[in-house]
């Protein structure tokens, strides 16, 4: 595998995973485990035959590339006839073919989370591949497929054609798929800004069960604080020889020193070097405690430690440890005690690591048993993928529990993410799953599941208020706090609000943003926050602080609305040039002149909205697309918009953000019976985890009619369903409902 240099080169992606794994480890863990055990020799047996490559094994999913589509084919088509015979493991794989890029041991690119949402799509037993793999396959007859139809996918502008491969042992999921594509229709209107908006949960993973704690970091910490554990010292101490054999008190220092030098590695450790009792003594840092012994004096945590012989035949060892605070003297937790023969003492002390590593990396965050460290840190690698990889999040998170399924925190962010991403069932599922292991959980655990059922119902007055009474408790923790903000903003459309929230923290606590993904969500949701309340001098301070190189383009796309309100042109090109700059997706810039026409179109400036309606026009080519039709009534050309749009919904029938869009089209140019019928038809949309998006967009039809009394009743209606405030694309934000600007 590439490490170190960035590469690009063309690849054939490999998604698979066992469908149904999670619950199959709540149900029968060995079992579980017998499955990934197969899935995983079957995975690299056949991958290295066809010249592949296994990037990522998350336990229960991997992604693997293969030099051509072919290959890549052939290797899925082996796998599935090995995983559907002598214990069957429900695989669903999906293929996608494009340019990749190759850092730092793993791959990026649009073509990495395509073949993960097309393997979403798939059924155990499956193989579903992209049109672009379709198209290299023309020359290669042997292999036959049948096209399922056009998708719309999370993060990609534009329906995609999946097809399924044929052949006599590969499932061909008809019926199923037609299923999942109702069930996984996404209103594109709410897409055209993909990437760029702000999800509404979308740093919920910093939900205030689970995070840690980081005290005084911005002052001193408030009176019932937990302290700041990731400043204070740790010490290990030498493990005591109970085995009243002096031939055996080197194992003690052994321990001492293993367990300090593993700490290290740990970064949120601040470990003091292991020395020993005797060089301790000679210190000047010496401090005597009738229990313990000898230890640092400067280390707040202690981990002790003792060793004695048990076994038939005296000839094992038991290992015993616990951590205390020393200025209290409380004992915080011992550790499950662990044997290793005399002759091998690191099998047992392994063990014990694994244990301690687990405690320390999650102490703080309301852990109420230590994980398994493994088990730790695919969840860490979870967290640090979550701004940038969707499909690397919920296969580490997946992986955790697989490892230590009693570890409760990947179930709550795994929640998160699926809620996120609009895969509502799948949110559901974990969310069962919680609540079957409920019976632990402290006090601040079952107010999160609460918050999260008030999440999928879609009651987000009674979410915010659950989560603004833990926000209460701990304001100024970085997370929790940009978490707040977010609710208040697009749960309960209150920027003042919001921006309490962002005052409590000081803007000149960071000195690098670049760095810190949480503080440039917190930078965003304020500067949004202050252009609703019209105060553009303080959104000027923070549109000034954002880096002018970021890997997140939505931080570059909300600082258009700030340029506009200002009819700062200047400034808008600035930030494109910092976008392109940065090293992002060149059709961004298309993406940003779309707000930038919105943006003047709200503010009456008709003149510059069409003018960077027409540079938007000019990016996105002639090619049949819904943003074409959008980016047209931008330009004030509704009949031209109408007729695009026609043409659009003509050849896709079931795409709802074209039903809405030609609905207001028909709306403005007269057409009254046939904006009814479309308003009508999209009533057939109104499923479960819709959230009031009918309703919001049965509204945006009807202020076009100036019917001001209905619309504002099917506004009220999608926020009692759980129509959220996005900042970017809805209510004062959105050009449909500029005919109702005043009403309350």
């Amino acid at each position: 595998m590439t490490t170190g240099k960035e590469q690009r080169r063309l690849a054939a992606v490999m998604f698979c995973d066992i469908r149904g794994y999670t619950a199959l480890v709540q149900k029968d863990e060995g079992a579980a485990l017998k499955k990934v055990s197969k899935f995983r020799r079957v995975l690299e047996s056949h991958t290295g035959d066809h010249h592949g490559e296994v990037i990522e094994f998350y336990g229960d999913g991997s992604l693997s590339v293969y030099p051509s589509v072919v290959e890549a084919i052939e290797c899925a088509i082996q796998m599935q006839q090995d995983y559907l015979v002598d214990d069957p493991v429900e695989v669903r794989i999906g293929i996608h073919f494009g340019d990749i890029v190759f850092r730092e041991g793993t791959v990026y690119g649009d073509g990495v989370n395509l073949a993960a949402r097309i393997e979403a799509q798939g059924v155990p037993g499956a193989i579903l591949i992209s049109d672009k793999v379709k198209r290299e396959l023309k020359n290669h007859p042997t292999i036959s497929s049948r096209s399922m139809g056009k998708y719309s996918l999370k993060n990609v502008d534009e329906p995609v054609e999946i097809h399924a491969i044929e052949h006599p042992s590969i499932v061909v999921p008809q019926d199923r798929i037609d299923s999942l594509r109702k069930k996984k229709r996404i209103l594109l209107i709410q897409k055209i800004l993909v990437g760029v908006l702000f999800a509404a949960l979308v740093i919920t993973l910093l939900q205030f069960v689970n995070i840690p704690a980081l005290g005084d970091l911005f002052g001193k910490a408030k009176r019932g604080t937990p302290p700041d554990i990731f400043r204070e010292k740790i010490a290990v101490q030498q493990f005591q020889n109970n085995t009243f054999r002096d031939s055996l008190n080197l194992i003690g220092d052994i321990a001492g020193d293993y367990l300090s030098r593993e700490l290290l590695k740990t970064e949120k450790a601040n470990v003091i070097a292991y020395r020993t009792s005797s060089e301790l003594e000679n210190s000047g840092v010496l401090q005597a405690s009738a229990a313990s012994g000898p230890f640092d004096r400067s280390a707040v945590y202690l981990i002790t430690g003792s060793f004695r012989l048990v076994g038939r035949d005296r000839d094992s060892i038991l290992f015993s440890a616990s951590v205390q605070n020393t200025k209290t003297g409380e004992m915080l937790h011992g550790f499950t005690d662990q044997a290793a023969p005399i002759k091998d003492p690191f099998s047992g002390l392994e063990k014990l690591n694994s244990q301690v590593k687990g405690y320390w990396e999650s102490k703080g965050q309301h852990v109420t048993v230590p994980p398994n460290y493994q088990a730790y840190k695919a969840f860490l690698k979870a967290r640090e993928a979550w701004f940038a990889n969707d499909s690397v999040v919920i296969a580490q998170l997946r992986q955790a529990i697989r490892l230590d399924s009693s570890f409760t925190d990947p179930y709550f962010y795994l929640f998160t993410r699926y809620f996120d991403l609009g895969e509502y069932p799948e949110a559901a599922e974990v969310l069962t799953m919680l609540r079957s292991q409920s019976a632990g959980f402290s006090p601040r655990q079952r107010t999160q599941i609460r918050q999260m059922e008030a999440d999928l119902a879609g009651r987000n007055v009674e979410a915010y208020r659950l989560f603004m009474e833990e926000y209460a408790k701990d304001p100024k923790d970085l997370f929790i706090n940009g978490a707040a903000m977010a609710y208040a903003m697009e749960y309960v459309n209150a920027p003042e609000k919001a921006v309490d929230i962002f005052e409590e923290i000081p803007l000149d606590r960071f000195s690098d943003y670049a760095a810190c993904a949480y503080c440039l969500e917190r930078l965003h949701i304020a500067q949004m926050a202050y252009l609703r309340l019209g105060r553009y001098k303080k959104a000027e301070v923070l549109i000034k602080t954002f880096p002018r190189r970021m890997s997140y383009q939505k931080y570059f796309i909300g600082q258009v609305p700030y340029y506009a309100s200002q009819l700062d042109t200047a400034g808008i090109r600035f930030v494109r040039e910092n976008l392109v700059t940065s090293g992002l997706d060149p059709s961004l810039v298309a993406v940003l002149h779309i707000v930038a026409a919105r943006e003047f179109r709200l503010r009456g400036e008709d003149r510059l909205a069409y003018h960077y309606a027409g540079l938007a026009l000019d990016g996105l080519g002639e090619r049949l697309s819904f943003l074409r039709g959008e980016v047209l009534y931008l330009k004030g050309d509704d009949d031209a918009a109408y007729a695009e749009t026609a043409k659009l919904l003509e050849r896709y029938p079931d795409y709802q953000a074209a039903i809405l869009r030609l609905g207001v089209l028909a709306a403005r140019l007269g057409k009254r019976e046939e904006a009814l019928e479309l308003s009508k038809r999209l009533e057939s949309f109104d499923e479960p985890y819709t959230f009031g998006e009918v309703s919001y967009q049965q509204a945006a039809i009807h202020a076009q009619f100036g019917d001001t009394s209905l619309a504002l009743e099917k506004l009220e209606k999608a926020i009692s369903e759980g129509c959220k405030f996005h900042f970017l694309n809805r209510f004062e934000s959105d050009p449909d409902l500029m005919p109702l600007h005043g009403n309350p």
